[in-house]
């Protein structure tokens, strides 16, 4: 399949309910993607056009699984899915999108997104080119502005902060100055 008919199946894929649980329709096939993209990440970043318009819960999985990828030591086009990365956090569809049950996908994309460069910054033996840095720097500026704080208990503050969605960004910022440092 190309991604364009995969993406299209993304789209069109209704998933048989179980149970009565609404937020877990499409979550088995959201693992899949996770686990394909996993496996081949050039393949994905080779044309990633056609999930620009995919539900937020399997554009978290596609970034999922280039994040589970580079972990891995697997190569991709970083130029192709930075650019993806942008052209997605630029675009009023995806902030407008509410929540008001279940889960926030946006956030998990938010969050994975920061991971994702926090991963191509860290380890110089294994991160991607510096040419690549301006573009990552506009992301994580649309993230430490649009992400939102987290709500979490006192007793758990200190890993909350760490794992909530500003945390991964500043993480990443890091990684990424640190990095910037390093190549300059």
């Amino acid at each position: 399949m190309s991604n364009t008919q995969i993406a299209a199946y993304l789209n069109d894929y209704k998933e048989a309910k179980i149970l009565d649980l609404p937020d877990m329709e499409g979550q088995g096939l959201a693992d899949t993607l996770v686990k394909c993209v996993e496996a081949n990440p050039q393949r994905f970043s080779d044309n990633l056009l056609p999930f620009q318009g995919v539900r937020n819960l399997y554009l978290s999985s596609l970034l999922q699984g280039f994040h589970n990828a580079w972990r891995d030591g697997k190569e991709f086009d970083w130029a192709a899915l930075l650019k993806f990365i942008y052209q997605t956090f630029s675009s009023e569809r995806f902030w407008i999108e509410q929540y008001e049950t279940g889960f926030n996908y946006r956030n998990w994309i938010l969050s994975t997104a920061a991971d994702l460069i926090r991963e191509g910054t860290k380890n110089d033996k294994h991160a991607f080119d510096v040419q690549f840095l301006p573009l990552a720097e506009e992301i994580l500026l649309i993230l430490v502005e649009k992400a939102e704080p987290s709500i979490f208990a006192p007793k758990d503050s200190s890993l909350n902060v760490l794992s909530s969605n500003r945390g991964k960004v500043f993480s990443a910022m890091i990684n990424y100055a640190l990095r910037y440092a390093r190549t300059n």
